[in-house]
């Protein structure tokens, strides 16, 4: 109640229910949401066009958080536009990595998107090095999986992010309220693709997907 707080890297903080709304925050606190809600339509989107035969997706998750249900939808209606089948496998520690992806492999996934969550970030080399031992494409939330042998990743700019926060604190600290400045949405985002990983696995990315990549890795 007394001191100011400024979040980041928050994938949703409506559903996490850290603010009243975007626009009036409420509260001592306010900051940049990561809108990963939003992109995880998009990040089947990208999937789909990169392996139009694609058939059965594959969906890796922590279900200890508020807004997966949200994430979930979001993802099904994705994968509807193109008659994709949708499992679900959970994972809520590092040790609980191994199993999800020997299910995935199991039950005959073809690919899969990642759900965000800062257990997979804090583990993200054993999450790709997972993948490259399933053979599994991915997209993921951010592109340092990707600079660590990810297929790809498609996110927001973190270091435009963090350049927006930092204007928050300066206001906050210049006598502004947090409750009066509205939660900030990202403006920029990044497709990142490593083709390294896509010959070594015999995947093609399309033309149509590399002319929109922001970096690739080769």
């Amino acid at each position: 109640t007394q001191t100011p707080f400024v979040f980041v890297f928050v994938s949703d903080p409506l559903g996490s229910k850290i603010i009243r709304s975007l626009a009036r925050p409420g509260g001592n606190i306010t900051g940049v949401s990561q809108m990963d809600t939003e992109l995880c339509g998009k990040r089947v989107q990208i999937l789909i066009e990169v392996m139009p035969q694609l058939k059965r997706l594959g969906v890796l998750l922590n279900p200890n958080v508020p807004y997966v249900p949200k994430m979930i939808k979001i993802t099904r209606q994705a994968a509807k536009t193109a008659n994709l089948e949708v499992h679900l496998f959970e994972a809520t520690s590092a040790k609980e990595l191994s199993p999800a992806f020997k299910a995935m492999s199991e039950n005959a996934m073809e690919a899969f998107v990642q759900l965000p969550h800062a257990m997979f970030w804090q583990n993200r080399e054993e999450v790709v090095r997972l993948a490259d031992q399933y053979r599994l494409p991915a997209v993921y939330e951010a592109t340092e999986f990707v600079t660590i042998g990810g297929l790809m990743a498609y996110a927001e700019n973190f270091p435009a992010h963090m350049r927006r926060a930092a204007a928050y604190v300066d206001q906050i600290l210049r006598g502004t309220e947090p409750a009066s400045l509205p939660v900030s949405q990202p403006m920029e985002f990044e497709l990142a693709i490593n083709l390294r990983t896509a010959r070594n696995w015999k995947i093609n990315i399309p033309e149509s997907v590399l002319v929109l990549a922001d970096q690739i890795i080769e």
